[in-house]
């Protein structure tokens, strides 16, 4: 799956202001059009600092 298609599909623009965030990836450095798997660690910097950060346990990513 595309970033920008999983942004559209988590965070609907029927609820949210889809395409602020998908620019605000986008200017964090994340290639929407690629695949989710390629852009995991842009795109998980990019929703930390959209969303914020709550503490708690953190899972090692296979390679």
């Amino acid at each position: 799956m595309k970033v920008e298609d999983a942004i559209n599909k988590l965070t609907p623009p029927t609820e949210n202001d889809t395409a602020a965030y998908l620019d605000k990836l986008n200017g964090a450095g994340v290639a929407l059009d690629k695949d989710v798997k390629s852009q995991i660690d842009a795109l998980m910097k990019g929703v930390e600092a959209n969303e914020g950060l709550i503490e708690g346990v953190e899972v090692m990513r296979l390679p």
